[in-house]
């Protein structure tokens, strides 16, 4: 398998490659890579207090932006060619990178039509039910900003289901494309749930 090339190594990391590329890791591995990266031990430890509560893959997610915010700080552009050189040198699959630009094809032969219409009220309104602890993650894939949903967690702490239909909502309202395929290609990217309950409220029968 190839790896990225030159100019692809240079590309800014956006928030969903670094989510992408968050949940690849296991937590053990991730701390010796992100150490090597430049983000300092105490750092790395206040990150992991605060975002614990909303699991392992937020808590990489958020340690992976502090470093690009600490890159940008120093007047450095961050990009993917650190990341790499930091995933060879604590012998990691670097082959990651490659993988969080690929997009999963799987639902494209059911994107009809009358999923590309704006998601019903109420499924809107039931599905944080259906969905696990992944508020930051959907809320990435979802292309609300880190910023948005900082706030949404400020909003409704320790409130798993507000949080997820805040960030719905923002979704919604801020979205050019607020459609049911959209969010289903958010949900199958996250892997915690809610996908099936769309699957079943659109009719969307399950590919063999």
């Amino acid at each position: 398998m190839l790896g990225l090339d030159t100019t692809e190594l240079k590309t800014i990391p956006s928030n969903k490659h670094l989510v992408r590329l968050a949940s690849k890791f296991g937590i053990t591995l991730f701390g010796e890579f992100i150490i090597h990266m430049g983000l300092e031990t105490q750092e790395y430890c206040n990150i992991q207090h605060q975002y614990e509560a909303n699991g392992v893959n937020s808590i990489m997610f958020m340690a992976l932006v502090k470093w690009m915010k600490d890159m940008e700080a120093k007047l450095k552009r961050p990009s993917l060619k650190p990341i790499r050189a930091a995933l060879i040198a604590v012998n990691l699959n670097h082959h990651f990178l490659c993988q969080i630009f690929r997009e999963d094809t799987s639902l494209n032969d059911v994107s009809e039509s009358r999923l590309q219409s704006p998601v019903d009220d109420d499924v809107l309104t039931e599905l944080p039910k259906h969905i696990g602890n992944c508020v930051i993650h959907l809320g990435i894939e979802l292309g609300l900003t880190v910023e948005d949903i900082e706030a949404t967690m400020y909003n409704y702490p320790k409130d798993m289901y507000s949080q997820i239909a805040s960030v719905l909502q923002i979704w919604r309202t801020s979205s050019q494309t607020p459609t049911v395929f959209a969010l289903m290609k958010a949900l199958q990217h996250v892997k915690s749930g809610g996908l099936s309950y769309l699957c079943q409220k659109y009719n969307v029968c399950a590919q063999d």
